[in-house]
């Protein structure tokens, strides 16, 4: 199976939606019994650096390639994935379109085995980070130039409900901790409670945020593909907003941003403390 950018024009997409489409595919691949063929990343938008430089930066990130064959123009035995053939590929093993006809994202959820796998590709060149003290990471989505649609943005509202509660359950047990909120704009534009006391870190290199998020003790993802990927990759606490449909261990919030308290502080006690490494290039404000 050929994938990539290859399953629809995803060229006005970012990282997050190209990793989540490849995951997807590979998810496809492995229900089935199908052998998965690597195709590389062949365009990814929002580009900060020279374009070969920026796709082998995302392609080295996850590694998905790593112990696949790799997809080769001769080959007779590989399919591609394109928008010519999907409703075939679709009417023969089911809907694998990351949209539904009222342009609603449809998500696996990942098995166990595969999850395990997107890790293990993705810590196949880097070592396993650990952070020194327990680590909040929370990705906030702004508007994007090309959204069309405003629900993708995130409520400060809703997360700062969300990230309050985290908050009391740690000081609730006396877990030393240290938040990180990532997100675009100024700081400004941020309300002062959501801030307080948090490192807030805007427009930073998107790669190295993306790894910090998936470095996260505790991360609270946001609407979008970028923190939902981080969210498959994160061996800590996920807490969701109800945008995507959640994986099996994610704590997911209502509408206002509550969510089980009961269930996050039992797998808190769970959650060993991890070294901190390297620090993020962001603008870094503290609060």
């Amino acid at each position: 199976m050929c994938i990539g950018s290859k399953l629809v024009d995803y060229s006005s997409e970012g990282g997050g939606s190209h990793a989540l489409l490849t995951m997807t595919v590979i998810n496809f691949a492995r229900t089935l019994g199908l052998d998965y063929v690597h195709s590389p990343f062949i365009e990814i938008h929002h580009a900060d650096r020279p374009r070969e430089v920026w796709l082998a930066a995302w392609e080295s990130l996850f590694n998905f390639g790593a112990g696949e064959v790799r997809a080769e123009g001769t080959d007779r035995d590989v399919f591609s994935i394109t928008p010519i053939n999907f409703d075939p590929i679709r009417s023969l093993f089911g809907d694998l379109h990351p949209y539904n006809e009222h342009d609603t994202h449809v998500v696996p959820q990942f098995s166990p085995a595969v999850v395990g796998e997107f890790r293990r590709k993705y810590y196949s060149n880097k070592p396993l980070h650990k952070n020194a003290e327990l680590t909040v990471c929370v990705h906030i989505r702004r508007f994007n130039a090309g959204d069309d649609n405003v629900s993708y943005v995130a409520s400060f509202s809703r997360i700062g409900r969300t990230l309050a509660d985290v908050r009391a359950v740690l000081a609730a047990h006396r877990i030393d901790h240290v938040v990180r909120i990532f997100s675009q704009g100024h700081a400004s534009e941020f309300p002062e409670g959501l801030l307080a006391g948090a490192e807030l870190l805007l427009d930073g290199d998107p790669i190295r945020s993306l790894e910090e998020l998936i470095e996260a003790d505790v991360l609270l993802s946001s609407r979008g593909s970028f923190s939902y990927v981080a969210g498959v990759l994160c061996d800590g606490i996920v807490i969701c907003e109800p945008f995507y449909p959640p994986q099996r261990d994610w704590l997911v919030c209502d509408p206002d941003g509550a969510f089980d308290t009961d269930t996050f502080a039992r797998r808190l006690r769970q959650t060993a403390t991890r070294a901190s490494g390297s620090g993020s290039p962001a603008t870094s404000t503290r609060v």
